[in-house]
């Protein structure tokens, strides 16, 4: 069987007016931006205008119709520039999926405002007992009535700080390990939530926090899928989020892999980093020395990129992480 990999046609003309939009738009104040700890609601109105936010829903909710590639295409581009930018078509992109498992009424409810930019959710589903283990979950979420009763905490959330609401993986009955497990959207302004500002290492405009909930009441209907197959449902989803993400990384790591190949280098690979780089424990002076030493100078940039993407800046392994600009 033949498989050809490349973009179409219509690939190609979206990828051109998404460099134009990065580059006129997005390049100007990224480095500012980097710093600061929310993404500017302009961002949401520009990218919703031009169709880029929802850009693979269904236009029967306003979304664009297109496919994952495009989406791949759009969040390349918009990585070269700006760290914070292709988070919004990817968060989008993911609540679009994940509302594949609700109810029409959800789907409703829920993708328009997301498409228009008037709407921003967050996903809770770490928590401090429990990070990559997502079937530890702890978050409890009791029947009662036709309402559930949500308790606990959830550490971190990604844009929870900025987020309108927020999709919560709480366990609805006593079933072990990943069964039992429920996905709940919950209003951030709904009684007993509280939110604190918890920032990243790294990512910091993607503004996350630590979410408590104390006896939070939703609907039943604010349920998405069958009640405990929350942790099935969304790691399917998660399958494509890597992979938009790992898009961000290539975008900012290319330029960086280009300019130092090019570059003629001697001595050991840690020569070639800043002092800063040398210190972090990270990377030792006495790193013997390989026969790609350009590689080095690109890792190292990409550290500084993430920078722990996903730990707070208080955690001790966040003081490995230099405090070097986001973007050049």
């Amino acid at each position: 069987m033949n498989v050809e990999f490349g973009l179409t046609e219509e690939h190609a003309v979206l990828r051109d007016a998404a460099r134009t939009f990065a580059l006129g738009e997005l390049a100007p104040g990224a480095k500012k931006r980097a710093r600061d700890n929310r993404i500017p609601g302009w961002m949401f109105e520009k990218m919703a205008e031009l169709g880029y936010i929802g850009m693979t829903a269904s236009p029967k909710y306003g979304g664009g119709g297109m496919d994952m590639t495009a989406a791949g295409v759009v969040i390349e581009e918009f990585g070269r520039h700006d760290l914070a930018a292709p988070h919004v078509v990817i968060t989008p992109t993911q609540f679009a999926l994940l509302l594949e498992s609700g109810t029409e009424e959800q789907r409703q409810r829920w993708i328009p405002p997301l498409c228009e930019g008037t709407a921003v959710y967050s996903i809770a589903v770490t928590e401090p007992g429990c990070g990559t283990d997502v079937s530890g979950i702890k978050t409890k979420a009791v029947r009662d009535g036709d309402h559930y009763v949500i308790s606990g905490e959830k550490t971190p959330s990604t844009r929870a700080m900025q987020a309108d609401g927020v999709f919560v993986f709480a366990r609805t009955n006593e079933e072990p390990g990943a069964q039992g497990v429920s996905c709940i959207y919950v209003p951030l302004d709904a009684p007993g939530v509280t939110r604190t500002e918890m920032p990243y290492a790294g990512m910091i405009p993607l503004n996350c926090a630590s979410l408590f909930f104390d006896s939070v009441r939703v609907p039943v209907g604010n349920r998405v899928g069958e009640e405990g197959k929350g942790l099935s449902m969304i790691m399917r989803r998660f399958d494509v989020l890597r992979v938009l993400l790992c898009l961000v990384a290539l975008a900012q790591a290319r330029p960086r892999w280009t300019r130092s190949r090019n570059t003629p280098r001697s001595g050991s690979p840690s020569d070639n980093l800043s002092p800063r780089m040398r210190r972090s424990r990270f990377v030792s002076p006495s790193t013997p020395r390989r026969s790609t030493p350009h590689v080095w100078p690109v890792t190292g940039r990409c550290g500084c990129v993430t920078r722990g993407c996903g730990t707070a800046r208080s955690r001790p392994c966040a003081s490995g992480f230099p405090r070097r600009s986001l973007s050049r």
